[in-house]
């Protein structure tokens, strides 16, 4: 799933954006903001420590639960003024269909294909979500101690798996 949300932010924001960080330019300013895989693990680093670059992370009651940073992502990038209306309710539909904890809550791919052919065919698709634009101070300026903290959970991981780690043999 990672594949479609990169190549949405890719074909937006530029390649930067996916990865650590990015630049963007805004009433003259130019600003260095966390990408979206900086983001994503921030909270992996926030949580347990290990790198995981996902989009749900597991909590202490072992549940799943969608990273904080990926909804708000997906708000980012439905306000680029790049955003076309399809492509908005694009990632609308992924957003609210598919980036779902619960296996029995997705829908099936007989709704996911009719949706995505009506997406395609729809010229004039839906108007972008109110809370798609205002995201303020999204996403966050890219700083030293963001690139700091993904690197030492990134070679605490490695070191781990060096080591063979009992808990991280699949890893």
């Amino acid at each position: 799933m990672s594949g479609h949300w990169e190549f949405i932010t890719w074909h937006l924001l530029g390649h930067d954006a996916i990865d650590e960080k990015f630049c963007l330019k805004e009433d003259g300013q130019i600003r260095e903001l966390q990408g979206f895989r900086t983001l994503r693990n921030l909270e992996d680093a926030a949580d347990d420590g290990f790198l995981e670059d996902a989009f749900f992370n597991q909590g202490d009651d072992n549940q799943a639960y969608l990273k904080k940073s990926v909804p708000r992502w997906c708000s980012h990038l439905r306000g680029s003024k790049s955003c076309s209306s399809q492509l908005c309710d694009f990632i609308n539909f992924f957003q609210n269909h598919m980036l779902v904890v619960e296996l029995d809550k997705r829908k099936r791919i007989d709704f996911v294909c009719t949706e995505l052919d009506k997406i395609l065919k729809d010229k004039n698709s839906g108007p972008i979500s109110p809370f798609a634009k205002g995201m303020g101070d999204f996403p966050p300026l890219f700083t030293q101690d963001a690139s700091y903290s993904v690197q030492i959970q990134s070679g605490f991981h490695l070191l781990m798996v060096v080591l063979d780690y009992p808990n991280l043999r699949n890893t």
